[in-house]
């Protein structure tokens, strides 16, 4: 919002559009507020757009490197199947316990050894509700690939038993998949997850860590698909070339997933000890909210993606045996995008029109409402929505409403934030 456009606001006699319009503000006000109280201690760097596009250029001539022009994907040979369908939304999540016994400087949650987010999976109600979300999702067939993630899960294994035992009965064939560490693998646990018909298994692996080859062969031997995922940690390559040539050699991993490190707007200083500078997004991009039973931020930091696709044009080179994928903030704001848009046309209203970014674009006329009434009655409308100091209506209406006190507000169903508005 512009200091015109306040000032504007400020000067109104109507009580009602002034207050909502005000309140819409502040809600911004406060919440970019909060990131940028947690970011200000941190130096920030734009990654050169031309930079980028140089590597890619240089991707695109080597054999057996794709780039997904439509989810902006990168990989080399082939990406799993879980990736495939997360590019095309059609996934189910499940969060056990944001408990975990790591304590990760990048991760989404900031207390994770005693996590602010109380989900107990001993509890029945807590149960219920992943039951819920599960059926939820595999209501829709299309939907075919389900994961169980975050803090650690097999800190309860048994739980992860239940929940494949009920996938399997009720939604057999679904694509199975764990994020775990490696310090909780055994024979009995795996064999078990084999005998569930566990399809994937996702290893993370902390910036200059050892990769446990031991560990990963383990795994091998009772999982078909196995993976490390890890974020990429700017001037780390030769760590990097180190450890995944150490993997490669070894041929004990599936997949590499490359993910581009962020600024989660926690842990600043941790971030400021590593020397991290943030990319701060451009007039095209915006600051990616991250949705699972809260709100997470994510900002770029600067020079991890160019560090992940050097990597992948290092391995595609030197043929490495294990396939590589890059999965990057604008991939997974791409899906979040598509996620507002089908959000925005399943929750569509009659006279609502929605935009090109997936806001439901509404005229909100603030006036006597009687008088409104009367106007619409004698121009044979009837598609409104009448409030206590407002009526909402297509915008195909607007040369009806050309007073100084009405605005036009764009909605999006979703989340509060995602909120502009027009004065007319």
């Amino acid at each position: 919002m512009t200091k015109e456009v306040l000032e504007k606001i400020k000067l109104y006699n109507n009580q009602f559009i002034k207050k909502d319009l005000l309140s819409l503000y502040l809600k911004k006000q406060i919440f970019f507020k909060n990131i940028l109280k947690n970011i200000k201690i941190l130096w920030t760097k734009s990654e050169k757009i031309e930079n980028i596009n140089k590597i890619l250029d240089r991707l695109k001539k080597i054999e057996n490197i794709y780039i997904d022009d439509k989810s902006k994907d990168v990989y080399y040979k082939t990406r799993s199947i879980w990736c495939t369908h997360c590019t095309l939304w059609k996934w189910c999540t499940v969060v056990l316990s944001y408990k975990c016994h790591r304590d990760c400087f990048f991760c989404y949650e900031e207390t994770p050894l005693d996590p602010k987010v109380k989900i107990d999976p001993y509890n029945k109600n807590d149960m219920d509700k992943i039951y819920k979300i599960i059926d939820d999702s595999f209501s829709n067939p299309s939907n075919r690939t389900l994961a169980v993630t975050w803090g650690e899960p097999f800190l309860f294994i048994d739980k992860v038993y239940e929940i494949f035992e009920y996938v399997n009965e009720k939604y057999p064939w679904k694509h199975k998949r764990i994020y775990t560490t490696w310090e909780f693998f055994n024979d009995e646990k795996l064999a078990k997850l084999k005998s569930l018909w566990l399809d994937e298994l996702r290893i993370s692996i902390k910036p200059w860590e050892e990769p446990n080859i031991a560990w990963y062969k383990l795994a091998k031997k009772y999982v078909k698909d196995v993976l490390i995922e890890m974020p990429i940690m700017p001037n780390s390559k030769e760590y990097m070339i180190d450890i995944l040539t150490k993997i490669d050699n070894e041929k004990c991993i599936d997949w590499i997933n490359l993910n581009e490190l962020t600024f989660n707007n926690l842990n600043s200083s941790k971030y400021k000890e590593n020397n991290l500078m943030l990319d701060l997004p451009s007039d095209e991009k915006e600051i990616y909210h991250r949705y699972y039973d809260i709100s997470k931020i994510e900002i770029w930091v600067y020079w991890s993606k160019l560090l992940a696709l050097e990597l992948i044009e290092y391995f595609s080179k030197n043929n490495a045996t294990f396939f590589m994928h890059y999965c990057d903030l604008d991939t997974v704001s791409h899906h979040h995008f598509i996620y507002k848009k089908d959000s925005a046309i399943s929750q569509n209203l009659d006279f609502s029109h929605i935009t090109k970014f997936w806001l439901h674009k509404i005229l909100r006329v603030y006036w006597d409402l009687d008088q409104i009434e009367k106007i619409l009655l004698d121009n044979n409308i009837k598609a409104y929505k009448k409030g206590l100091n407002c009526c909402e209506l297509s915008i195909d209406n607007i040369s009806l409403f050309t007073n100084f006190e009405k605005a036009i507000i764009y909605k999006n169903h979703d989340f509060i934030y995602d909120v502009d508005f027009e004065l007319i």
